[in-house]
């Protein structure tokens, strides 16, 4: 193999575990199965060479292992950034939401009053219009929740 093919296969596979990293749980479990079977397979591979002297499969078992090593270590680096990205969001919409009530009075009815059309955010009025909870999924499974009346933030599944 060329060095320049062996620099796109390590690129690609880099970009395919950032892409992995932003996936929900769900299907980052699938997907962590089938690495794990092809894994399985190729460390096989690999022994099988080695015992029956098999340098050209040896070779590429080692390579399908260090290209699945290089996409679960990209998938783990990266599975923290849309979790990050969707708390940023969140302050921001506390903001405008707390900015909509010191001019109006109240909360407003719904996000899509102060221009937010995003369903990954659920919004609550509490007590009259004057607290409010709001609430996202962080990764198909947990929620990150924020609580106007108390003024924190609370984890759940």
């Amino acid at each position: 193999m060329k060095v320049s093919n062996t620099i796109l296969i390590l690129i690609a596979s880099a970009l395919i575990g950032v892409l992995f990293g932003q996936l929900e749980i769900f299907a980052l479990l699938k997907i962590g199965f089938l690495i794990t079977v092809v894994f399985g397979v190729s460390v096989l591979a690999f022994i099988l060479g080695i015992i029956f002297n098999k340098k050209r499969m040896t070779l590429n078992s080692l390579r399908a292992i260090g290209i699945l090593l290089l996409i679960s270590f990209a998938t783990l680096i990266t599975s923290g950034i849309h979790k990050d990205s969707k708390e940023s969001r969140a302050k921001e919409i506390i903001v405008d939401l707390k900015s909509y009530k010191s001019i109006n009075g109240i909360y407003p009815d719904s996000l899509t009053q102060i221009g937010i059309n995003d369903d990954n955010y659920k919004y609550y009025l509490e007590n009259n219009k004057s607290d409010f909870t709001l609430r996202y999924i962080i990764d198909g499974w947990h929620y990150n929740q924020y609580s106007s009346e108390d003024e924190i933030w609370q984890g759940g599944d």
